[in-house]
């Protein structure tokens, strides 16, 4: 039994990708599926199960200024402690933004990773159509990407162009 935790983050297409993977996943018999939702409305962590797909919701923190790094950290060992007994566990994402949460639960679980990029960001276009455009990765954004393309065990990417790129550049 492969343990799936789908980490979404719901932008654009995203979503319906997220929505539609977690629905044919959940119809394998052979798979587990659990999606970790991050949400600022709720004031505690809640836990539902509906058509083999369990939905873990583990509210944001109220305060305006709190450490992202820190708080994701939190999140995983939340994680760990009710769900470290499993095996085959895959953590699935789709957003470099949750690198921090990636990196955490590689540490805490026996797990693999699994990216979906779904885009590139802008600067990456320059270096497939101009070949003297030197990509410089120095901003906060193209660190996360690398971070967690690095860091993933798998790689889905949704277009063609952002496979060519990623072999190429990343």
């Amino acid at each position: 039994m492969i343990n799936l935790f789908f980490v979404p983050w719901d932008f654009s297409g995203a979503g319906t990708y997220r929505r539609e993977v977690v629905a044919y996943l959940a119809t394998c018999p052979n798979i587990k599926v659990f999606v970790v939702n991050i949400v600022g409305n709720l004031s505690e962590i809640k836990e539902t199960t509906n058509n083999n797909i369990t939905e873990i919701t583990i509210p944001m923190p109220r305060a305006k200024h709190h450490k992202k790094e820190k708080f994701l950290s939190l999140c995983a060992t939340l994680l760990q402690s009710k769900y470290s007994h499993l095996e085959n566990i895959v953590f699935h994402f789709n957003s470099h933004l949750l690198v921090d949460l990636a990196q955490s639960v590689k540490s805490k679980f026996d797990c693999k990773i699994v990216y979906s990029l779904h885009f590139l960001l802008p600067q990456f276009t320059y270096v497939k159509f101009d070949d003297s455009y030197q990509c410089n990765l120095d901003n906060d954004d193209d660190k996360m990407l690398l971070n967690i393309l690095t860091l993933a065990d798998q790689i889905i990417c949704v277009t063609r162009f952002a496979e060519e790129i990623g072999r190429a550049h990343v």
